[in-house]
Parts: structure tokens; sequence; C-alpha cells
């Protein structure tokens, strides 16, 4: 992973993170980019040690986990809600919740 830009705030963490657990590198401007982009293509193992360490930190459920999160706070009636899965729809940010035998679309 390359980070080229990060949010202030919370972002800041993730370039903390990723560069410490090894799985990118943190490339403020367009020139860090190309050198680790460079010494990636000539050094194949360099770039396969670091996309090892980004899975081993994966965590692809993580989104569905949060979001379970929030729901469940804003609606406290409703603790059995869980998101089971993205939907994708055009045009809208979704979320589908399945709640007993019902599916219920939020859109953000």
């Amino acid at each position: 992973m390359l980070l080229y830009d990060a949010m202030p705030g919370q972002e800041e963490g993730n370039i903390d993170w990723v560069t410490h657990c090894g799985a990118g590198h943190w490339c403020p401007n367009p020139l860090l980019v190309l050198e680790h982009v460079r010494s990636w293509l000539a050094r194949p193992a360099a770039m396969r040690a670091v996309s090892q360490a980004s899975l081993a930190q994966a965590q692809p459920d993580s989104a569905l986990k949060i979001a379970n999160v929030i729901i469940n706070t804003l609606k406290p009636a409703r603790r059995n809600t869980a998101v089971t899965a993205p939907l994708h729809l055009p045009g809208a940010l979704a979320i589908g919740v399945a709640s007993g035998n019902t599916t219920t679309v939020i859109n953000c």
C-alpha cells in the first residue's frame, strides 16, 4: 500500500499503523510514490513482503461490524438487527439490514 494523503485526525493514525506493521509506505508527494513503485518493480520480493504484511492485517468484514454497531446504537430497541452484506444500488450508498425475516435498505 502506498498512502499519499491523509485527512487530519483518524487517517493520520492509519499512516502510523500501516507503516509500523510493514503493510505500506507513507508517500506524501508524487516523487516518493514514484520512488517506491520503481523500487518494488526492481525488487519484487520487497513488494511481495509488503503485500503479505498487508494481507496479514486484513479484516474484510470490518465495515459490516462497524455498521452493526452504528445501527444497534441508533436503534436500541432492535438489538437483533444485523447488517448481512452491502447492497450496491446505482446513485446511492445503501446498507442491507436483516432483522428476523425482514430485510431493510437504509440509504445514506
